[in-house]
């Protein structure tokens, strides 16, 4: 099936980066199958025309294609890893359960907080240092390098931060790496208290009650404009209507 479009591996690993950063239409999205690369997971149909468009320049229609299990097998003799939907669900809950996993001290915690001693604010603050542990953070630099506000770029002053407050996530949006940008700590802070935020053009916001002085202090009137995927994208229109300018 690959052969018939003359699709080469070096074009379909770069359709998996345009993918990266465009997020997946509702309707392309994997079936029964994946490919998968670099713990990120790829719809072999709309892989398959993504790649042509790499290639030629357009996109395929993904419903006149109708053979996933012969692209299966097409992608495994390029290389790829394949897996079942299934697989790859059970692989997204162990990575969950290994960000979820925690030492005796943070068990008693946890234990504190079901008593109600413990703030959740705690619990939160534990998961967040899980996450910026993680091989998130490491995909996030390779792939951006910079907080999406400013030009800082050493990893030691990065943060990986969730667009929406864990509080109010689902289980698969705490691993979606979607959900999450590369901030410096004062635009982090900026950013989760609502005094910025994203609007629909992807240029930075300003709250309504942001003071002058805070303005000229945070250099906020030279905010770089940054690209977002469209999975990205989805999130910050939650923050935008959520969580901007204090609403939650």
């Amino acid at each position: 099936m690959l052969e018939q479009y003359n699709l080469k591996k070096e074009a379909l690993i770069k359709a998996m980066k345009k993918i990266d950063d465009l997020g997946i239409p509702k309707n392309d999205v994997a079936k029964k199958h994946v490919i998968f690369l670099d713990g990120n997971a790829y719809p072999p149909v709309y892989l398959l025309s993504m790649a042509y468009a790499v290639t030629y320049g357009r996109l395929l229609d993904t419903r006149e294609i109708k053979t996933e299990r012969l692209l299966i097998s097409d992608y495994e003799k390029l290389g790829f890893e394949t897996m079942t939907l299934e697989k790859y669900h059970e692989f997204q809950k162990a990575e969950w359960d290994k960000l979820n996993s925690l030492t005796e001290d943070q068990e008693s915690m946890l234990d504190n907080l079901r008593d109600n001693s413990m703030d959740l604010a705690e619990l939160h603050k534990i998961m967040e240092h899980r996450i910026d542990k993680s091989s998130m953070r490491e995909r996030l630099i390779k792939s951006n390098g910079k907080c999406v506000c400013c030009d800082i770029s050493s990893p030691d002053l990065l943060f990986v931060t969730s667009i929406i407050p864990f509080e109010f996530c689902e289980e698969y949006e705490i691993v979606d790496e979607h959900n999450y940008l590369l901030m410096c700590s004062h635009h982090k802070t900026l950013f989760q208290k609502g005094y910025i935020s994203f609007d629909s053009d992807e240029k930075v916001d300003l709250a309504e009650f942001t003071k002058e002085e805070e303005v000229i202090f945070y250099n906020l009137n030279s905010f770089k404009e940054h690209q977002f995927s469209e999975g990205q994208t989805h999130y910050l229109d939650w923050h935008y209507d959520n969580v901007f300018n204090k609403k939650v």
